[in-house]
């Protein structure tokens, strides 16, 4: 606005060969070069020796060529070009709460704040890792200082999973725990505790159906050797797997007698159909725990224990 006034003084004359410009306040606070209230006359005919220059409101007048009204005309466009790059406020370091706030001050040319020139302002606050804190600008490289992590206390170990030794394939038979639990021997001549994979039969504190359980376990089993299908280890240390005598599937065969239930919450390793067949024919003709309505499972009596 300062440069399309000052032009207009030099490119406009009234036709009394005299030009008036409206007095601007303020000035240029580095340079000094006062903007202030200018009287020009002309001659009419357009000579450049005829300009006075009035500087003021005094009625002193000195005689100034076009060349240096010129002159003056440029120097306030340079003083108007240094007051727009000082930024409005030259901020410090300690004024800014985020990286973010000083990243815009820099951008706005404040370049006080980015002592080293590598684009990254206020190093105490961007070089940090606080909250706002910009992505290092392309094509430069930043070193940051990583602290070593404080060691923390050591977590405590969860216990290893109880091993069974393995056992697989034909093995012989130790002994019958209850009505879904063996012992057998393995081809290393170990001890290994066998609980019956997908069905779960009356424990032994149930009195009269936990005995008939295990009776018909060792029915089933027999006194030979047994075969023996793992699928996983339980949280006991026991080897749970499907236990086959005399070719018939001996989980299965304690279900269709009515000695054990089928045990719903750890059937996915089993093939479901034949063991909730093997459950519906038990319940049809009434065989074993179902002789009786009121039986309580044993995961329930497990529970109230």
């Amino acid at each position: 606005m300062v440069v399309e006034q000052l032009l207009a003084v030099l490119d406009a004359t009234t036709p009394d060969g005299v030009l008036k410009a409206e007095p601007m306040r303020g000035g240029c606070p580095k340079e000094g070069i006062p903007l202030a209230t200018a009287t020009v006359r002309g001659d009419p005919k357009g000579s450049e020796s005829g300009w006075a220059w009035n500087e003021g409101r005094s009625q002193h007048e000195e005689t100034y060529s076009l060349e240096m009204a010129r002159y003056l005309v440029l120097a306030s466009v340079a003083c108007v070009g240094v007051l727009a790059a000082v930024p409005a406020r030259a901020q410090k370091c300690s004024s800014f709460r985020t990286c973010e706030e000083a990243m815009r001050s820099l951008r706005s040319g404040n370049t006080r704040i980015d002592g080293d020139g590598d684009g990254i302002p206020c190093e105490a606050i961007c070089g940090s890792g606080r909250s706002g804190s910009p992505s290092q600008p392309p094509g430069r490289g930043r070193t940051i200082q990583i602290s070593p992590a404080t060691p923390s206390a050591p977590r405590r170990p969860r216990p290893p999973r109880p091993v069974a030794p393995e056992a697989s394939g034909v093995v012989a038979l130790i002994s019958v725990g209850d009505g879904d639990t063996i012992r057998v021997r393995n081809s290393s001549g170990q001890p290994v505790t066998i609980r019956l994979a997908c069905i779960d039969a009356p424990e032994t504190a149930q009195g009269a159906s936990g005995a008939a359980a295990t009776q018909a376990l060792r029915q089933l089993l027999g006194s030979g050797p047994v075969e023996i299908h793992p699928q996983t280890v339980d949280r006991y240390g026991r080897t749970v797997a499907e236990v086959y005598a005399g070719g018939r599937n001996v989980n299965v065969e304690m279900v269709r007698v009515g000695a054990a239930y089928v045990y719903r919450d750890y059937l996915s390793g089993c093939d479901q159909s034949t063991y909730l067949g093997a459950e519906s024919q038990a319940q049809q003709y009434r065989q074993g725990v179902w002789r009786w309505g009121n039986e309580v499972k044993p995961w329930d009596f497990r529970r109230s224990r």
